[in-house]
């Protein structure tokens, strides 16, 4: 699979990994992955991806022909996610493939960053947003905070 076929995300969720199960991997259904009381059989694609919204999990996604989703599982870590897959997909380690990235940082660090950490308004919703790449506060969270830290002392 060539690089410029990896999608950057699937859905809301941002891929850091991305496999095709092709020729050279066995599938053994040894998962037994179901999904909405079906069992989920074997996929075209898998991807080890990150939740941009919310807890920021990793989950091994199991994906058809067009990249939609038909199944997840949360899992550890990446390299928890690998071992997962290979169980079920033997030799799908070798098709692993990372995503772009300065890509995926530039497009999270652009999403993440027009919200507030703490009440989720988008910058366009409030005065003002303060802080770094990694967490955001809005002008009405630093009000309410430093109106609760005054009244408890």
């Amino acid at each position: 699979m060539k690089t410029s076929n990896i999608p950057s995300s699937i859905g809301e969720l941002q891929v850091i990994l991305f496999a095709e199960n092709n020729d050279s991997v066995k599938f053994s259904n040894e998962l037994n992955l179901i999904v909405n009381n079906e069992k989920v059989g074997e996929s075209r694609y898998l991807a080890i991806c990150r939740e941009l919204h919310g807890e920021k999990n990793v989950l091994l996604v199991f994906c058809d022909d067009t990249s939609d989703i038909k199944g997840l599982i949360t899992v550890e870590s990446v390299s928890k996610g690998m071992e997962v897959a290979e169980k079920s997909y033997r030799g799908i380690t070798d098709n692993w493939v990372e995503a772009d990235c300065e890509k995926e940082r530039l497009e999270t660090t652009a999403f993440e960053s027009n919200k507030c950490t703490f009440c989720d308004k988008q910058s366009k919703e409030v005065a003002g947003l303060h802080g770094t790449e990694k967490a955001l506060i809005c002008n009405e969270c630093i009000e309410y905070f430093y109106d609760l830290i005054r009244k408890e002392e």
